[in-house]
């Protein structure tokens, strides 16, 4: 008697520093972050405040969320997910896992150092567009405090950004 056989459904893709470094250029993060204050805006995309897990020495930090399902608002939600990283000793690798949220599956695992400084790096370079574009002296200058790859990726992501207004230097 052969056993019941589940139904073959695809391993999750699994990304490490690697394919990340690869597939997420600045215009791609920026563009991705762009979508997700339009579709937040618009009320299909769900992020609640981080959540802090309490460990001794340090925390592990959740954030969540969920963007619906293509085609409806304020509707069944399309992907649900999480990312999640500590904060004892030194920086270390995050984990970002979405799932499909109408089937339950697993489709995506994302490991590493590479993606939380793109995505700050995005969103930066989304706020210098809006206050480009609101013009005045926030939307002509470029302030950056701070060092290392945060820094160094919010530098990068404004630099790549499309123009959208006055530009000035010195």
């Amino acid at each position: 008697m052969t056993p019941p056989t589940a139904a073959s459904t695809p391993p999750p893709v699994l990304l490490g520093d690697a394919e990340v470094r690869a597939r997420l250029t600045p215009a791609t993060a920026t563009a991705a972050v762009r979508h997700a204050r339009l579709e937040h805006q618009a009320g299909r995309l769900a992020a609640p405040p981080r959540v802090h897990a309490g460990l001794g020495g340090g925390e592990l930090v959740f954030t969540v969320g969920a963007l619906a399902a293509e085609g409806t608002t304020h509707g069944i939600p399309g992907v649900h997910g999480f990312r999640a990283y500590g904060t004892a000793g030194r920086a270390g690798e995050q984990l970002v896992a979405v799932w499909d949220s109408a089937s339950g599956r697993l489709t995506a695992l994302v490991h590493g150092h590479e993606l939380g400084p793109r995505r700050t790096g995005a969103i930066g370079a989304v706020a210098g567009e809006a206050l480009a574009r609101a013009g005045g002296p926030a939307g002509c200058r470029l302030g950056l405090i701070g060092a290392g790859p945060q820094a160094g990726r919010s530098c990068g992501h404004c630099r790549r950004a499309p123009p959208t207004g006055r530009r000035r230097s010195r």
